[in-house]
């Protein structure tokens, strides 16, 4: 079922025009950090995420930072698409889900990541800036994803997941 849903994931992105091959360093192989973005989940989220038993954690590089978690910016693609290595896992019953190597298109205000170590697809779209950072909204592809590999129907696009804070060395 999870292929069928990825198959679909894919199509999508192809019709929307929305690259999904990229090749993506290893984290051993990734260039100098050169700031950090920080998410820190939503209330909402947190709490969802704990009705539903899903554990969060982080992959690569990204790491515990004050009540968030931080992943590496390693690179931009010109001056619209910030890069970062490091991801999450979400695991429940079984079942683990990876988002990786985010990139935070400043034009098109998408989050996009590597899933499962497979795809680059849309993840989250920027949303308002609060005092906590920047809103990140679930997208209708990442929500049917999670849906599917947790067997439930409680992720929905645009929901806010967390907040992310940028923050880049000089």
């Amino acid at each position: 079922m999870r292929v069928r849903l990825l198959s679909t994931v894919v199509a999508a992105l192809v019709i929307a025009g929305v690259s999904t091959v990229a090749t993506v360093a290893p984290a051993a192989a990734a260039p100098t950090k050169k700031g950090q973005t920080v998410v820190t989940l939503s209330s909402g989220a947190a709490a969802l995420l704990g009705e539903l038993g899903v554990a969060v954690g982080t992959t690569g590089p990204a790491y515990p930072s004050g009540t968030g978690i931080a992943f590496p910016v390693v690179g931009r693609t010109g001056d619209a698409v910030i890069q970062h290595v490091g991801g999450l896992s979400f695991t429940g019953d079984g079942t683990t889900v990876t988002i990786e190597n985010f990139w935070i298109d400043t034009e098109t205000g998408v989050v996009s990541g590597i899933v499962d170590d497979t795809v680059r697809v849309p993840l989250f779209r920027l949303g308002a800036s609060t005092p906590q950072g920047v809103s990140l909204l679930l997208t209708g592809v990442a929500a049917d994803y999670l849906n599917e590999a947790f067997g439930v129907t409680d992720f929905a696009e645009g929901v806010v997941i967390g907040y992310g804070a940028p923050n880049e060395i000089a």
